[in-house]
Parts: C-alpha cells; structure tokens; sequence
C-alpha cells in the first residue's frame, strides 16, 4: 500500500487541483501563484505578482514549483512552455520531474524574540504587532493576538524587523495555530513569498546566532571542564 502511495505522488497532476495555491521558484526568489487550468501535461498558473508588478519569466525558463502538503512541500522542477492573455497573464508549465519532498524540519530554527507586524495577504486592514518565538530561513512561530482573526491555511503579508539587517518582508502560510492565552495565540507560519535578498538577509541572521550560541556553549563546556 505505501509504494503505491509513493509512486503517486510522483505525479504533479495528482497532487493539484484548478484554484490551489502553489509556490513558484525562480532566480529571483519565491513567489505565490495559483493554478489556473490543467490540460494533459500542462499546468496553467497565474504568473506570480511581488509588490504590485508581475514578474518576468520567459519561455524555456526552469521553474521550481511546490505544492504545499501538510507541514512540508512537494517539489517539482517545471519549464515555461509559453505565455497566455487571459483574465490574468497565464503561465504555462510542462516536462515536470519530480524532486522529492521539503520538510519543515530541514532548516535550521533558532529561538528568538524578533518583533514583526502581520495581516491577512493582499489585505488593506490594519498591520497587527507580533513577536516571534523561533525563526528559520523556512519560516517562524509567531505570537500574535487572537483579535488579527487569523486561522490555519491563511496566508498572510509579514514585515519583520530584523535587529540586524532592517525590514524584511515576506508572505507566509500559516501551517498551524495554537492558543497561547486568553488573547493571545501561537502561529506558526511558512515562508512562500519572499525575494532573494529578504532570504539572504534571514538566512545569515539565523547563521550568525546560531554560531554565536555555539560558541558561547562551548565557552561553558570549556570553563567546567578547566575546573
């Protein structure tokens, strides 16, 4: 039973569905988009938009493409076979190979209290504060406020206040929620949306603590063992 299971999900075409929510991959970094149609060995997505203008991918360009499934990804390699005009510029992808799956798990998370704002994606309302609890280059586990009225598999516009580093913006999954108080709640979100610099920028946050912790532990290790 599980290697006929396994063998399914090699198939990118059983995995999506018209109007899922999928992540595509490109140079620049990574951008939300939705699938659009499905036709025999194609899929049409909408071409990912980042701040207000749509990106440029070319025909023949490789593409990464996730698809969210449960608290990981699962990945496929994808080239732009061409380009349509419809309601919404329309990419469409072909020759997918199967990469595996990303787990969560497989970053690297440090606990930190970095403070955030948050709202629902694409939304105009009010930013609402947050403070992290951990962070990754794949994503964090917020605090937030249980009035922001996010739930689980809501997606949601972030801007993180690195003390190192400036504003970092991003948008992100939330792959759970949990009760912290009577007010307040435990978020834990995805990064899905977010440019090569903004990752660069947390990717090296999370190395430099993580090294420093290290060293400092081994600094403690060292002072007990001279004695």
């Amino acid at each position: 039973m599980w290697h006929k299971r396994s063998r399914a999900t090699n198939d990118i075409f059983s995995q999506v569905n018209v109007n899922d929510r999928i992540q595509v991959g490109v140079c620049s970094g990574w951008y939300l988009s939705r699938v659009e149609d499905i036709k025999p060995g194609e899929l049409h997505v909408a071409c990912p938009i980042y701040r207000g203008s749509i990106l440029c991918i070319k025909p023949d360009m490789e593409v990464i493409i996730n698809i969210f499934a449960g608290l990981g990804l699962r990945q496929f390699r994808s080239k732009v076979k061409g380009q349509l005009n419809d309601r919404v510029p329309i990419l469409i992808l072909s020759d997918f190979v199967n990469m595996g799956s990303v787990h969560r798990r497989d970053h690297v998370r440090i606990t930190d209290r970095i403070q955030l704002k948050c709202r629902l994606e694409g939304s105009s309302g009010a930013w609402w504060p947050a403070m992290t609890r951990d962070i990754s280059s794949g994503g964090m586990q917020i605090v937030i406020d249980k009035l922001s009225g996010i739930t689980s598999e809501n997606f949601v516009d972030v801007e993180l206040l690195l003390p190192e580093g400036g504003s970092v913006r991003a948008t992100a999954r939330v792959i759970r929620t949990t009760p912290v108080s009577n007010s307040q709640m435990g978020v834990g979100l995805q990064f899905v949306q977010i440019d090569t610099i903004a990752h660069r920028k947390i990717i090296q946050y999370v190395q430099k603590k993580q090294t420093e912790r290290s060293s400092a532990s081994k600094k403690t290790v060292g002072s007990h063992t001279g004695r």
